[in-house]
């Protein structure tokens, strides 16, 4: 099972990309979401479907470390998200629930900053 990043070690590398971003915090957020993704594994329908994930994943992450604070209900909506953006075959017809562990893994990575070549990865 996946574990949550916790809320302080999310809300520091977002803040941080927003303050270091020399092509903009939007810019850092979808490079650095984009290699979370990559790292799971995960993919999508469609060659930009990544990078359209990452941009709506920023609202998502911006809500939760300057509003609501919900680590758990970020992982949901990312879930729902990234199941928007799956493949049309088998894993379209999985609820929402059924992505939350990726969504988790997902924000953990991003949380630590990791990239695709850091460490193994399971198959999402």
């Amino acid at each position: 099972m996946t574990s949550l990043p916790d809320l302080r070690a999310l809300r520091a590398r977002f803040e941080q990309q927003e303050r270091a971003s020399a092509g903009g915090p939007r810019v850092a957020f979808e490079t650095a979401f984009v290699a979370a993704l990559e790292a799971i594994g995960w993919r999508s329908a469609g060659d930009d479907a990544v990078a359209m994930v990452a941009t709506d994943a920023e609202s998502i992450v911006d809500a939760c470390v300057h509003g609501h604070g919900d680590v758990a209900r970020a992982a949901r909506d990312l879930a729902a998200l990234m199941r928007r953006f799956a493949p049309r075959h088998s894993d379209f017809l999985d609820a929402t629930e059924a992505f939350i562990p990726a969504a988790e893994e997902v924000l953990r990575r991003y949380a630590a900053g990791e990239r695709a070549s850091d460490r193994p990865h399971p198959p999402f």
